[in-house]
C-alpha cells in the first residue's frame, strides 16, 4: 500500500489512465487480485466522458467490481477501497490505510481520518 500511495503521489490524477477508478485498478494489479487493467482504460480523457463510461458500467459499485474489488458488508480495513461520499453523483474510491482514507483527486491526494468521512461501499481485494 505504501508503494501505491508513493506512486499516486508521483504521477497526477488523469483521466483514463490515473483517475480514482483506474487507480483503484491497479492496486488491485498490484496486489494480485487481477493480472491486467480494465478494458476500458484510456477511453476517456475528462470528467463528462469519464462520467459517461461509468455510466454505461452500472455505475461506481459495478466499476469496481469490474476492476477487481469484490463487495463485503464489514467496516474498511487496511486495504479495501471505500466509496466516499462526496459532493459529486457518485462516490469516489478511496483506499482504506487504517485509519485513515487516502484519494486521488484532480488537486492531487488528500488524506482523510476515517472517523470524519462517510461512505457508501466497501471493496476488498480478494485473491
Amino acid at each position: 500500500m505504501d508503494e501505491t500511495l508513493r506512486e499516486w503521489r508521483r504521477h497526477p490524477h488523469e483521466y483514463g489512465v490515473n483517475d480514482c477508478v483506474l487507480s483503484a485498478a491497479a492496486y488491485f494489479v498490484r496486489i494480485g487480485v487481477r493480472d491486467a487493467m480494465p478494458w476500458f482504460a484510456g477511453t476517456y480523457a475528462d470528467s463528462e466522458s469519464a462520467m459517461e463510461v461509468l455510466s454505461e458500467l452500472g455505475g461506481m459499485g459495478r466499476a469496481m467490481e469490474i476492476v477487481g474489488g469484490t463487495s463485503v458488508a464489514d467496516a474498511p480495513q487496511r486495504g479495501d477501497f471505500i466509496g466516499l461520499q462526496a459532493e459529486t453523483d457518485y462516490p469516489i474510491p478511496a483506499l482504506c490505510t487504517g485509519d485513515r482514507v487516502a484519494v486521488r483527486l484532480e488537486r492531487g491526494v488528500v488524506e482523510v481520518p476515517l472517523k470524519f468521512v462517510k461512505w457508501q461501499g466497501v471493496w476488498r481485494g480478494v485473491r
